[in-house]
């Protein structure tokens, strides 16, 4: 808790200075202290947060239990397996004789699924707890208790992965018959390399209706292993032992004898059988964002509020076929990981990356080519990123389980991203087939899916390769990569969706400061969530944690995502590789929103006193138009409100731009300018301007 509150004082000593700074600023300029002009929301959204924090630590109580039942539910409701492990824990004193809970006290123990542990302390205890235990029922003169005794303690040994140990106390046990005793002897005889006795255990734990989930459900793994689907499909299509085997063994056999039906309806019973209402609202949250984020960059058009949704329902209905693709690969194929570099990358390439990208951009092309919705390159590119997110719907919804709240702004800021950026790489193959190269599109289309599905794939590798997924920081590379590429994908087409004529002002810096308190507001989310089902102090865990791993890709995102400068008609590179520090973020290639000040009033006046314009000035105009002279885009065209005589000649339009090639011109704030003559408008009529056509009068100061 220390470091949480420290951690919370940076940020409200950050968040203090920042005002402090802009009250001065107020004082100033004679502003209200209230505006912070495009930055509204995302002050709004700090201080709720704030609030937040401090009401939930001042008056939310960590969970309690009204009895012994309830702990277990909520246990296994939120997958906290520790929570179950102490309750078994107690009951194993009351009823040592039940060898299910002493059974249950060891597998909790040893249950890895869970996503909010107990301390590192508590957990130690409980393992000393454990063979401390069990070790002296072993060696009790009871030879009842011993035989216990050793069982539970090979068990113990075998989650351990000693199976040394685990042999040496199954052979203390005397009694044969004892529950789990024939499961796990059948384990260890397979380990050895002893199949045959294996197989007579365990049909000896059937036989006696011990342990029969266990022993079927290794049973199953074993055939799996050795390829045996006959033997495999016998199990998934009997109503009793269907139930002790792995979900995906079922499918394998439902898929191999073309069983569609069970295939489906087993599906959908495993995909949706632990989401929940958070899980769904945490879906469709990340869902808004992204679409209002796509709405607001489309300047062109909005978009149809039908067609939007259209797009979005068809896609989310396509999720249906991967599932269906993947296990065609892996059941059929025998396509799959399995942990060999070569094989693990050509799959997720292949076998992830082609199937998804392919599934995910049907929706797009029965969009374009039966409807009229896309028009504009810049609908490419909004439709491409609808359809992912359809996708990207479900996924997340499946994925949102009461026991992975807390990676609800995980997928918000990473995977939802990358769907987006995936399919948005082979629309833009087909804007630059129709609208650059004017090239046969199908080529462009091929040639683009491919590369789609490699970033993909590549992306994937080094998440589930377990040679190199210590390396999944190639991963987090890959994604700023990508935000880069997607931001120039949205800027290029942009470009050729609106003429000199169109209204081309967008609000880059609001679009920043809305998208990254929505962002935020996701954190926000998560937090309130974790902690009003496990209690503050995991809520608080996880939100520093979410924060600290979190906040530096709200800020690469909603900067660079709104890093956005509409220059008609031109094609600009795409970026790789920018400056990926905070500070090169904010400051460093940030492109100033120079079509703010399109339509725009401004006085002028002279910035020295023996200076050209010293005796011509102060004069009031209006920017009509930018232009690009010498390669910079920054130039504006403004059109006088009375002409103005420079050495004998009047004239009734001048070029200005800031001496700070990425300074803006603001409302109540001098900003030095370049002030420039134009010798005859016919010269803006040129593809190529340069400077040196003008004549640069002298620097000059407005607001």
């Amino acid at each position: 808790m220390f470091l949480i509150y420290v951690i919370l004082f940076i940020l409200l000593a950050g968040f203090v200075n920042f005002l402090i700074q802009k009250f001065r600023k107020d004082k100033k300029y004679n502003r209200k202290f209230y505006n912070f002009e495009d930055n509204n929301s995302i002050v709004a959204i700090i201080l709720i947060t704030i609030f937040s924090f401090i009401g939930i630590n001042m008056f939310l109580n960590e969970p309690t239990f009204k009895n012994q039942e309830e702990q277990l539910q909520y246990g296994n409701k939120t997958t906290q397996p520790w929570l179950e492990s102490q309750v078994y824990r107690s009951l194993v004193q009351i009823d040592p004789n039940n060898l299910d809970l002493h059974f249950k006290f060891i597998e909790k123990h040893f249950d890895e699924n869970q996503q909010m542990g107990p301390s590192v302390k508590d957990y130690n205890q409980e393992r000393a707890f454990l063979f401390s235990y069990y070790s002296n029922w072993s060696k009790s003169n009871n030879s009842e208790i011993a035989d216990k005794g050793h069982l539970m303690i090979a068990i113990y040994y075998y989650f351990r992965g000693d199976f040394t140990l685990c042999q040496v106390h199954l052979d203390e046990v005397k009694n044969d018959k004892l529950k789990y005793l024939n499961t796990y002897r059948g384990r260890l005889n397979y380990y050895n390399n002893m199949p045959n006795e294996a197989f007579q255990c365990f049909a000896k734990e059937i036989r006696r209706f011990g342990d029969v989930k266990g022993a079927y459900y290794h049973l199953s793994r074993i055939y799996d292993y050795e390829k045996r689907y006959n033997e495999l499909a016998a199990f998934a299509y009997d109503d009793y032992v269907k139930e002790f085997i792995p979900f995906d063994f079922k499918q394998r056999a439902y898929i191999t004898h073309y069983d569609f039906y069970n295939y489906t309806k087993t599906l959908f019973r495993q995909v949706f059988k632990n989401t929940n209402l958070i899980g769904f609202i945490g879906a469709l949250f990340i869902l808004i964002i992204w679409v209002f984020y796509l709405k607001r960059v489309n300047v062109y058009q909005k978009g149809n509020w039908k067609n939007i949704l259209f797009t979005l329902l068809l896609s989310s209905a396509f999720v249906l076929p991967v599932w269906l693709l993947y296990d065609t690969y892996q059941y059929l194929f025998e396509f799959e990981l399995n942990g060999n570099i070569i094989n693990d990358f050509l799959y997720c390439v292949f076998g992830i990356g082609v199937i998804e990208e392919l599934v995910k951009i049907i929706p797009f092309l029965i969009l374009l080519r039966f409807t009229k919705v896309i028009n504009e390159p810049i609908d490419y590119i909004m439709y491409a990123s609808l359809s992912a997110l359809g996708f990207a719907f479900i996924e997340n919804f499946r994925y949102f389980d009461d026991g992975s709240i807390n990676i609800i702004h995980s997928r918000a800021l990473t995977a939802s991203v990358a769907h987006m950026v995936f399919s948005s790489v082979i629309a833009y193959g087909l804007i630059l087939a129709k609208f650059k190269y004017k090239k046969n599109r199908t080529l462009f289309f091929v040639g683009f899916f491919f590369i789609a599905a490699f970033m993909h794939g590549f992306y994937d590798f080094w998440l589930l390769n377990e040679t190199v997924s210590d390396y999944f920081i190639f991963t987090f590379f890959c994604l700023l990569t990508a935000i880069l590429i997607y931001s120039s994908f949205i800027n290029n087409a942009l470009n050729h969706s609106l003429t000199s004529s169109d209204n081309i002002k967008l609000n880059t810096s609001l679009l920043s400061a809305d998208l990254a308190a929505s962002l935020i507001a996701v954190f926000l989310f998560e937090y309130i969530c974790l902690s009003l089902i496990y209690g503050p102090t995991i809520g608080n865990r996880e939100f520093i944690s979410s924060t600290l791993s979190g906040g530096y890709l709200i800020l690469f995102l909603s900067v660079r995502l709104s890093n956005i400068d509409i220059i008609p008609d031109e094609w600009s590179k795409i970026d790789f590789f920018v400056g990926l520090l905070p500070a090169q973020i904010i400051y460093g290639d940030k492109k100033p929103n120079y079509n703010s000040l399109i339509g725009k009033k401004f006085e002028f006046k002279a910035y020295r006193a023996k200076g050209l314009l010293f005796n011509i000035l102060p004069i009031t105009g209006e920017v009509i138009k930018r232009e690009k002279i010498s390669g910079f885009t920054g130039w504006f065209l403004v059109k006088l409100d009375q002409p103005l005589r420079i050495n004998k000649a009047v004239t009734s339009h001048v070029l200005i731009r800031a001496k700070d090639k990425m300074a803006l011109i603001k409302n109540k704030e001098n900003t030095i300018i370049s002030f420039v003559a134009i010798p005859k408008m016919e010269l803006l009529e040129n593809s190529n301007k340069n400077l040196s056509d003008f004549s640069f009068l002298d620097w000059a100061v407005a607001n």
